[in-house]
């Protein structure tokens, strides 16, 4: 293993209330890492193989791709194949990145994340759709919050624009509010075609992958791990 770590928290802070961020956009924004990070070679004595003891799920899989173009990468996975826990049970939703302070993390790789996320699923051919969300106010006070939140989306740049209640109304004639905002970037992915293509890439470059193989713990020998 290869002492250049890729860490969950290297993207994602701990949610106070529990929930996370393990969303499809992690995925993608590991995909991002060929753009923003910089990996050292790996200095391994007798040897080059890099093991990615990672879960196979879409994030692991978006690393393994990334360091596979370079080295020898074993990835190991103790299911019977790829994304049967957290990635095969997710929304499959890419998120517009508004709900997070502007300096958080989540908020950097929500957007960063959704752009090459749609980036690397026009390329590959991985079916997705920017159908939009809208975030709606049924009173006074949710309208107040709805102001709040456009400003924060002009400071982050993030898409968006107001829909009133009679143009609602006529788009979506069972909705009764007062006003909405329209995110048009939000959309959703076929998450177990994303993996597909991931895993593809990681086999027909410099990766194996291993099935119903569960890791019990990783130590250092003399001549690597």
């Amino acid at each position: 293993v290869h002492e250049a770590e890729f860490r969950r928290q290297d993207f994602v802070e701990d949610d106070p209330a529990g929930g996370g961020l393990d969303e499809l956009v992690v995925g993608a924004a590991v995909t991002h890492l060929d753009a923003s990070v910089q990996v050292d070679e790996p200095q391994l004595p007798g040897q080059d193989r890099l093991l990615e003891a990672a879960v196979h799920t879409v994030r692991g899989l978006a690393v393994a791709r990334l360091l596979s173009e370079k080295w020898d990468v074993l990835v190991l996975e103790k299911n019977a194949k790829f994304g049967e826990e957290t990635s095969s049970r997710n929304s499959e939703v890419v998120h517009s990145g508004i709900y997070y302070p502007k300096d958080s993390k989540k908020t950097k790789w929500c957007i960063e994340g959704r752009r090459t996320l749609y980036d690397f699923c026009q390329k590959y051919r991985v079916p997705y759709r920017k159908c939009g969300k809208y975030l709606v106010a049924v009173n006074e006070s949710e309208s107040a919050y709805l102001n709040e939140k456009a400003e924060h989306c002009k400071s982050l740049d993030v898409p968006f624009k107001w829909v009133s209640k009679e143009q609602l109304k006529q788009q979506v004639p069972s909705l009764a509010v007062e006003s909405a905002l329209f995110f048009p970037e939000t959309g959703i992915v076929d998450s177990h075609t994303l993996m597909q293509v991931l895993e593809s890439k990681v086999t027909n470059q410099k990766g194996t992958v291993l099935y119903r193989q569960c890791v019990q713990s990783i130590a250092k020998v003399s001549r690597g791990w």
